[in-house]
């Protein structure tokens, strides 16, 4: 066993609420040559530990060095002890000895059943990842999801950001995982994003930081590894890298003093670990067509020597299509350990993508001091996490106490863009007939009646209805036709952002349906649960609440504010394009004006 250090999780810390203040654009232009930089010991690790971990390496083989870089997905699957996907990621642990593993789906006790076992099979211990962005609930069927991050940028408290960090961290070790791929420190500066949008916590360089640091500071008191993502900034750009290879056309003075601020003040931050983005900018890599997570001028020469980060450096997934349309997972693999990446993550081919590291090294196209320095990163972030002293879960999630922050973040996080006619706060025995109109993206389902649901129950007869992906012009007749009966129309817009769906945008038909209830004449209050810039669509709409996120709990909060039981107090985090709606924009209605 490598590791000997224990380490215990540090005691709940107090910390001052900070409300955002946009400042001026005065600091100075990010120009750092950090090869002057003294080397920070970003895992605090003692001389003694660190030649622990150099004896330690001297006992590995290539074959086993090679493997602590790979970190194959883990699938609902092979949760199931009788499936071929259980038998294969039990051999990858066991007999290859991969250096970690990243969950995807399940619910939390499966998890923590399969990985307890795992880590007992680890001649090293795991790191054991997942994507909790925004919660646990992200990859837990049973656990709690957050509102997203832009809705926590909507409350202009980076103490939330700090609460979700640590309880994620506190609540994620219990269940035996620990490191965590989050937070997103992209700026979300193109409204037409794909796959950042309500990802992202601002639009503003210096409110992203400001957030992204103080959910790295809660996570590193939970004791939990982070990782900033997606370097060098996936906020403009309009190409999923799900679905193919992003470009990116500002120039390095540009993203160095915009997208790559963030990541930045992370590395002034003591982050841990950067995750490279799968895209294509050609003013920091001239060769062409290179995805910056196998880039060299992109990882060594900016992101290590330039910029002076010492931390951990992990790929975007290599299975994404922006890698898999180009290079084999073989191909791909060798270019990112060159580029100077630590971990490969969710190869589809595990065994052979260590194959073809190990060949590579033996014919002398990688040296084996780069695998080394990337397998003495991995070590040292074990032994900060205390991996030997904690190798199954041993508890299980404060479950409601995450509901309880979840419900107050959501709570803070409602805006109201517009109020025409003041028509809030509702009282809804005023109106005789109410109509609630879902529209989705996608194929409908709890989440998206959910909002239907609680008016409901407020009020038995007003009418729900969902428009869904899949609805006939003969939906939207019939719900049109409703609509115009009634004296109250709702629509409760849930365009999402989803991996492999293209832009983030409202189909024509939809649009035209949803236009046709403004230019109607009633009285109409149109409610956005995801995309916050759906009003630049509708601008003659009146009445508009952007909650960024569609989770039950931003679902309650919604009509909690609509009824006036709770203020309207969030604030833009974004601009709204072809609108005058800036960040900060929002209008304040407390329970005093009810």
């Amino acid at each position: 066993m490598i590791f000997m250090l224990a380490v215990s999780i540090v005691s709940d810390a107090s910390i001052i609420t900070q409300d955002i203040v946009l400042a001026e654009e005065s600091d100075n232009k990010v120009n750092k040559n950090i090869n002057t930089r003294n080397s920070k010991n970003l895992f605090s690790l003692s001389e003694e530990a660190k030649k622990n971990i150099e004896f330690s390496m001297d006992d590995l083989t290539l074959y086993e060095k090679c493997a602590q870089m790979i970190m194959p997905a883990v699938y609902r699957g092979a949760l199931n002890p009788s499936s071929k996907e259980y038998k294969e990621i039990i051999e990858l642990v066991r007999d290859y000895g991969v250096g970690g593993v990243v969950m995807f789906q399940g619910n939390s006790q499966d998890q923590a059943v399969m990985i307890r076992h795992l880590q007992s099979l680890a001649k090293i211990p795991l790191l054991v990842s997942g994507d909790y962005e925004n919660g646990l609930g992200m990859r837990m069927d049973d656990a709690v999801s957050f509102p997203h991050s832009m809705a926590l940028g909507a409350t202009n408290n980076t103490d939330f950001a700090y609460q979700v960090g640590k309880t994620i961290a506190i609540e994620g070790r219990k269940l035996g995982i620990n490191f965590n791929l989050a937070p997103v420190a992209d700026v979300n500066d193109n409204p037409l994003n794909p796959i950042i949008n309500i990802r992202a916590y601002s639009q503003d360089k210096k409110m992203v930081s400001l957030f992204v640091n103080a959910f790295i500071e809660g996570s590193d008191e939970g004791k939990m590894l982070t990782c900033v993502k997606h370097f060098p900034g996936h906020g403009n750009t309009y190409v999923d890298s799900h679905d193919d290879l992003p470009r990116i056309n500002s120039t390095k003075e540009y993203m160095l003093d915009n997208e790559m601020h963030p990541f930045i003040e992370a590395i002034e931050n003591d982050v841990k670990c950067i995750m490279i983005g799968h895209l294509e900018v050609p003013s920091l890599d001239k060769n062409g067509k290179i995805p910056a997570s196998l880039s060299y001028p992109i990882i060594t020469e900016l992101l290590k020597d330039e910029l002076g980060f010492e931390g951990l450096i992990i790929t975007d997934a290599i299975d994404m299509q922006a890698i898999t349309k180009y290079y084999s997972q073989e191909e791909a693999a060798v270019k990112a350990v060159i580029a100077g990446n630590d971990i490969i993550l969710s190869p589809l081919d595990p065994k052979e993508v260590i194959n073809a590291i190990y060949k590579a090294v033996q014919e002398g196209v990688i040296n084996e001091d780069r695998i080394d320095e990337s397998v003495r990163k991995i070590s040292y972030a074990k032994y900060w996490l205390g991996l030997s002293e904690q190798l199954s879960s041993n508890g299980y999630p404060e479950f409601n106490k995450q509901k309880l922050l979840a419900q107050k973040i959501a709570d803070e996080s409602v805006t109201l863009v517009k109020n025409g006619d003041s028509i809030l706060p509702l009282k809804l025995n005023e109106y005789s007939a109410i109509t609630n109109i879902a529209i989705t993206d996608g194929i409908g389902g709890l989440i998206t009646e959910y909002f239907g649901d609680l008016l409901k129950k407020k009020k038995y007869d007003i009418t729900a209805l969902t428009l869904s992906r899949e609805s006939k012009q003969r939906d939207y007749d019939y719900a049109r036709k409703t609509a115009l009966k009634s004296d109250l129309v709702i629509v409760s817009s849930f365009i999402r952002v989803k991996a492999y769906h293209g832009p983030v945008d409202i189909s024509s038909v939809q649009q035209e349906f949803i236009q046709s209830l403004v230019d109607s004449g009633k009285k109409v209050i149109l409610i956005s649960f995801d995309n916050p810039y759906l009003i630049s669509k509708f601008p003659n709409a009146k009445t508009y609440i952007n909650t960024y996120s569609n989770t039950e709990f931003s679902q309650q909060a919604a009509l909690k504010a609509l009824l006036g039981e709770i203020g309207f107090n969030g604030k833009l985090p974004v601009s709204i394009p072809e609108t005058n709606y800036n960040i900060g924009d929002g209008i304040t209605l407390n329970l005093s004006s009810k």
